[in-house]
């Protein structure tokens, strides 16, 4: 899959899900429905998709219980729109983020810095409050995304269906 849509559409469902919430989840999810139609690996992205989700649903689910966030959409234990976000960010490790699978540092330091990032920016747009300060916010979001991202890059490398390929056949080319 082209590294430039995969991420794309990441960005795209991103968006969506933070300006939109769950109103707009069904064009989120038609997104991520878009890159299995493209992907070489669906199963494999399946797979890694459900339980990237349910990672989220922890991560996520266990930071609002403690009150360090509060949704916009809330739901228990995580918005549907959160959710969308989680299954988007699973379809970037076997495609635009699989050259990280070598560099588990590289992959830290994009969760240290990624993760907060995004998660401000979506405080910002208004998907989410905090309940500690900027700097305690970033602090612990850095923290447990510098762990959570080279974890998820890792574990992309293991989930592996063999005899995987696309849903759709590439078309005949004419010599």
């Amino acid at each position: 899959m082209n590294p430039l849509l995969n991420i794309a559409i990441y960005q795209l469902v991103w968006f969506i899900a933070i300006i939109g919430g769950d109103g707009l989840v069904w064009l989120a999810l038609t997104l991520i429905v878009g890159h299995f139609l493209l992907t070489p690996l669906p199963k494999t992205d399946l797979a890694l998709l459900v339980l990237v989700l349910l990672i989220g649903i922890v991560v996520d689910g266990a930071l609002r219980l403690n009150g360090f966030f509060i949704f916009v959409d809330d739901h228990f234990p995580i918005p549907l729109w959160l959710g969308s976000i989680w299954m988007a960010l699973a379809t970037l490790f076997n495609h635009s983020l699989a050259w990280l699978k070598s560099r588990l540092w590289l992959a830290a330091l994009l969760g240290v810095t990624g993760g907060p990032a995004a998660y401000i920016a979506g405080g910002r747009l208004g998907a989410a409050e905090f309940s500690l300060s900027l700097p305690w916010s970033i602090a612990v979001l850095a923290l447990v995304w510098g762990l959570l991202v080279p974890g998820l890059v890792w574990l992309s490398g293991k989930v592996v269906i063999t005899g995987d390929r696309p849903l759709r056949r590439s078309s005949p080319t004419s010599n």
